[in-house]
C-alpha cells in the first residue's frame, strides 16, 4: 500500500514540481495586480499659515492643544499605504481662509496633503479647526528688585538696588497681559 502512494507521488515528479512553481508565480502576479485597497490612520500636526493675516489686524491666535494635531485617514493600494510615515502628510490651516470672524472661536478649513497619494484618498476626522483671534496689547510693567532672605557678610551691608532699565513693556494676548501684576526679579 505504501509502494502505490509513494509510486504516485513520484511518478512524474518535474511536472510536478514545475506546476507548483507556475502556481506560485500565478499567484504573486495576482497578489501584486490585484493589491487590496486599505485604509491607514495617522495623527499629524497641523501646520499654520499666512499668520501674518492675523497680526497685520493688531491680533494673536491661538490654536487648543487637541486640535494641534489631526487624525489623517489614507485610502489607498495596500503597497502604497505600507511605505507612508505620518511625516510624509501635510495638514495646514491657512488663516486667509477664515470662514467669519463674526464668532470666536473663528473656524479654519484644513487640508491633507501628501506626494504620494491623491488628494481625493486622504480625508480628515473633521473639515475645520477652531482658533481663538484675540486683541494684541502692549503694556509697560516697572522691574521690582527683591533680595530676599539675602544676608551680607560681616562689615558689608545691602545698599540700594536699581535696574536698568526701569521698566519692560510686553506685548501679547490680552488675557495675558492682564494676568500679569507685577515684573520681578530675585537676587
Amino acid at each position: 500500500m505504501k509502494k502505490k502512494i509513494l509510486k504516485k507521488l513520484l511518478n512524474n515528479l518535474p511536472l510536478k514540481i514545475l506546476s507548483i512553481l507556475i502556481a506560485i508565480v500565478i499567484w504573486y502576479v495576482v497578489v501584486s495586480v490585484n493589491a487590496p485597497i486599505v485604509k491607514e490612520r495617522f495623527d499629524v500636526p497641523v501646520q499654520v499659515t499666512n499668520e501674518a493675516y492675523i497680526a497685520a489686524g493688531k491680533k494673536t491666535y491661538q490654536i487648543e492643544e487637541e486640535y494641534q494635531t489631526v487624525t489623517v485617514t489614507v485610502t489607498d493600494n495596500n503597497s502604497v499605504v505600507s511605505r507612508l510615515k505620518a511625516s510624509d502628510i501635510t495638514v495646514t490651516a491657512d488663516l486667509t481662509q477664515i470662514v467669519t470672524m463674526d464668532t470666536n472661536p473663528v473656524y479654519v478649513p484644513i487640508k491633507a496633503t501628501c506626494s504620494m497619494v491623491k488628494q481625493e484618498k486622504l480625508s480628515t476626522v473633521t473639515a475645520t479647526i477652531p482658533v481663538e483671534i484675540e486683541d494684541v496689547d502692549s503694556e509697560k510693567f516697572p522691574i521690582t528688585i527683591d533680595a530676599g532672605n539675602t544676608k551680607p557678610a560681616k562689615d558689608y551691608e545691602v545698599g540700594t538696588m536699581t535696574s536698568d532699565p526701569e521698566s519692560i513693556t510686553i506685548s501679547g494676548p490680552t488675557s495675558l497681559i492682564n494676568k500679569i501684576s507685577l515684573s520681578l526679579i530675585h537676587i
